[in-house]
This record gives C-alpha cells, structure tokens and sequence, in this order.
C-alpha cells in the first residue's frame, strides 16, 4: 500500500514532508525554472553557464 499523498513530483529519493517547500515550487526548480534561477542572479563569469559554474562550485567546495 502506498503512502503518497498529494502531487507526484517524480524523484524517486524526495520525500516532502510539512509545507516548507511546496511541490510545484520544487518542480519549477528542478526544471531550472523557478524565479531567480538565472545566471545574472549569480555573477558567473563570462563564457560560463549556470551549470557549469555550478559544476566548477562544487568542485572547488570539495578540494
């Protein structure tokens, strides 16, 4: 029997729980869509995209 309730958001390994993140406000972030989800919101250098810089972020975090 399942437990789910409410809308599927289609992650196999999130589960919400209360209301602090609401699902179509995850979805909308998960597809890259949500507001200030752009790259001028997050100086990435010149030549750089999004997930590149995110990419190099991380990388850098874990050095």
């Amino acid at each position: 029997m399942s437990t789910r309730s409410g809308a599927w958001l289609g992650f196999d390994t999130l589960r919400l729980e209360g209301a602090l993140l609401l699902p179509d406000l995850l979805e909308k972030a998960a597809h890259g869509q949500a507001s200030g989800h752009a790259a001028k919101g997050y100086d990435v250098p010149r030549g750089f995209t999004l997930p590149e810089e995110i990419g190099r972020a991380c990388r850098i975090a874990q050095a």
